[in-house]
C-alpha cells in the first residue's frame, strides 16, 4: 500500500512538472513570438522605410501651392502693373507672429515685382494709423496685417490666420495661404461679389446666438468690423463682401451673388393683388435669381414653423420642400452621445455629369458632414428634368415619420437662365440659378465650420462649382495635429463588443487547449 501511495505521489509530481513545463513553455513561446514579430517589423521597416515621421515640417506652413501660383500668374499676365503691398503695423523685429510673417516673405519672393512687404510702426506714427483705420473701418493694432491693392485695403488680424475648434478652444490649423490669397484677390477687384443674408423674419445663425436683424443697415465695411461670425469670416476668405438686408425695406444690390435665408421664423411677404402697396420680398429674390448667376441657400431645421409663402416658392420654382416638425434621427450614424441628433451626412449617389457630381468629385467619401436638429426634406420628381438632386444624405438607418431610409440632408436644383441678345432672342450663352435647401440650420454654424468636420470644405466646393467665385481656388489649410478620434454611436457599439469579447475569447481558447491536453495526457 505504501508503494501504491508513493507511486501516486510520484505520478502527481510528474504531472505537475509536466504541466508546469507546458505552462512555462507556453509563456516562453509567447515571448519568442513577440520578439520574432518585433524583429520582423524592424526588418520590414528598414527595408521598406515604414517609419512614420511625426515631427512637424515647418516648411509646409510657408509653401505656396501650385493653385495659387497658377492663379496669380494669369492675373499678373493680364494686369502687368498690378501691385500688392502686405503691410505689417510694427517694426520687422517686433512682429509677434513669425508664421504670418514668413508666409508673407514667401509671397514676396514667389511673386517678386507684384507683391512687396512693408513695415509701419503705428505706435509712433499716429497719422498713418488713423489713415489705415479710416480705409479699413477697423480699429487696428500691431496684431493686424494690411493687404493693400489698387481698389481695396483688407485688414486681417493674426488670429484670423488660424482655425480654432470651437468645442475645445484649441488652435488646430494654419490657414495662411488661403487667407493671404483671398485678401490679395479682394484687394485687386474693383467690385467684390456680395453675399446677402436676409433679415426681418427672425433669421439667426449659430443656433440662435446671432440675430441677423442686429446687423441690418450696416455697410459691408461696417459689418466686417462688427463681425463675430465664423461663417462671415469664411465668406470673406473666399473673396465675398457680406451684407444683411431686410427685403421689405431694401432691394438686392446688383453685385449680389449669394442669398442666405437662415433659420426663418416668420414668413416672407409675397405679392398681394388686393393690396397694391404690398412689397413682395420673394419677387425680389426671384428677380435676382432670374437675372444673373445667383445661388440661394435656405437652411431650416425640425423647429422651423410652417411658412406658406416661402414653402410655395421653393416647391413651385425648385421642387424642394421641408416637413415642419418632422425630425430625422439616427442612433447609428450620429456623433456619440448626441442621442441620434447630431447626424453624420454622406455623399449621395448624384447623377453623372450633374452639379452635385462636380461638387463632390474631389472628396474621398470618408468626410464627416455634421447636421444637428435635422428636419425631413422632400424633392419633387416633377422637377427632375431641371437639375434637382440630393447632394448629401443620411445613413440607411435614419428614421423620420416612422420610416427608415436614406433621407436628404442637402438637396438642390440648378436651372439655366437664357441670355437674350439685343433683339430679345435667346442666345446659346447660359447663366445659372441654383437653390440649396439644408435640413439643418447648424450645418454652417461656427461649431461645425472651423473644426475637423468637412462642412466648410463642402461649402467651398459648392461655391466654386456654382461659378459664383471664378477667382477662388481650392487651398487646403495646414493642420498642426490630429485631433482625438471621434466615432459614431454605431462604431462605438461595434468596438465595445470587439474589445469586450476579445479577451474572454483568447482566455477561453487557451484554457480549452490546456484542458484538452490534460484530459488526454
Amino acid at each position: 500500500m505504501n508503494n501504491n501511495m508513493m507511486d501516486k505521489q510520484k505520478e502527481a509530481v510528474t504531472r505537475k512538472l509536466k504541466y508546469g513545463s507546458l505552462s512555462a513553455g507556453f509563456a516562453v513561446a509567447v515571448v519568442v513570438l513577440c520578439i520574432a514579430l518585433n524583429l520582423a517589423a524592424s526588418l520590414l521597416s528598414a527595408k521598406w522605410d515604414l517609419r512614420v515621421d511625426i515631427t512637424d515640417d515647418e516648411a509646409r506652413y510657408y509653401t505656396i501651392s501650385d493653385g495659387t501660383k497658377t492663379l496669380f500668374k494669369e492675373y499678373f499676365a493680364d494686369n502687368p502693373d498690378w501691385k500688392i503691398t502686405i503691410r505689417f503695423l510694427a517694426p520687422e523685429d517686433k512682429i509677434t507672429d513669425p508664421m504670418v510673417l514668413e508666409l508673407a516673405r514667401s509671397y514676396e519672393s514667389t511673386f517678386n515685382g507684384h507683391v512687396s512687404l512693408a513695415f509701419t510702426d503705428i505706435t509712433s506714427n499716429v497719422d498713418k494709423w488713423e489713415k489705415y483705420c479710416e480705409e479699413t473701418q477697423v480699429q487696428l493694432t500691431q496684431y493686424h496685417v494690411l493687404v493693400e491693392g489698387e481698389y481695396h485695403t483688407r485688414a486681417i488680424s493674426f488670429a484670423n490666420f488660424y482655425y480654432t475648434d470651437v468645442e475645445t478652444s484649441t488652435t488646430v490649423a494654419f490657414a495662411g495661404e488661403k487667407t493671404y490669397t483671398a485678401a490679395i484677390i479682394k484687394a485687386g477687384l474693383k467690385e467684390s461679389p456680395l453675399a446677402v443674408f436676409t433679415a426681418g423674419h427672425g433669421e439667426s445663425l449659430d443656433n440662435g446666438k446671432y440675430t441677423l436683424a442686429d446687423y441690418k443697415g450696416l455697410s459691408p465695411k461696417q459689418l466686417a468690423q462688427a463681425n463675430k461670425l465664423v461663417l462671415f469670416d469664411t465668406l470673406y476668405d473666399m473673396g465675398f463682401d457680406v451684407q444683411v438686408i431686410d427685403l421689405n425695406e431694401e432691394d438686392l444690390p446688383a453685385n449680389t451673388r449669394l442669398i442666405f435665408i437662415s433659420d426663418p421664423q416668420r414668413d416672407f411677404m409675397d405679392y398681394d393683388p388686393t393690396n397694391k402697396d404690398t412689397v413682395s420680398e420673394l419677387e425680389k429674390v426671384k428677380a435676382a435669381m432670374d437675372s444673373y448667376n445667383v445661388t440661394l441657400f435656405v437652411s431650416v431645421d425640425n423647429q422651423t414653423p410652417v411658412l406658406p409663402n416661402l414653402s410655395r416658392y421653393l416647391d413651385v420654382d425648385y421642387g424642394l420642400s421641408y416637413h415642419s416638425g418632422v425630425a430625422v434621427l439616427d442612433n447609428d450614424h450620429s456623433i456619440k452621445g448626441s442621442g441620434g441628433n447630431k447626424l453624420l451626412g454622406y455623399i449621395a449617389a448624384t447623377k453623372s455629369g450633374s452639379l452635385g457630381a462636380q461638387v463632390v468629385k474631389d472628396f474621398s467619401g470618408d468626410e464627416r458632414f455634421v447636421f444637428n436638429n435635422t428636419v425631413k426634406l422632400s424633392l419633387s420628381t416633377a422637377m427632375e428634368v431641371q437639375g434637382e438632386d440630393t447632394l448629401i444624405a443620411t445613413g440607411n438607418t435614419a428614421t423620420a415619420d416612422g420610416k427608415t431610409a436614406n433621407f436628404p440632408l442637402i438637396a438642390y436644383t440648378m436651372q439655366a437662365n437664357s441670355i437674350e441678345d439685343e433683339q430679345g432672342d435667346d442666345t446659346e450663352n447660359k447663366e445659372y440659378k441654383t437653390a440649396y435647401l439644408f435640413a439643418s440650420t447648424d450645418f454652417l454654424s461656427g461649431d461645425y465650420i472651423n473644426t475637423r468636420y468637412s462642412n466648410r470644405a463642402l461649402l467651398e466646393s459648392i461655391l466654386r462649382k456654382a461659378n459664383t467665385v471664378q477667382e477662388y481656388v481650392a487651398i487646403e489649410e495646414v493642420y498642426f495635429v490630429d485631433e482625438a478620434l471621434e466615432i459614431t454611436t454605431g462604431e462605438a457599439r461595434t468596438w465595445t463588443i470587439i474589445v469586450t469579447m476579445l479577451a474572454p475569447v483568447v482566455i477561453f481558447a487557451v484554457a480549452a487547449v490546456v484542458w484538452l491536453r490534460r484530459r488526454h495526457a
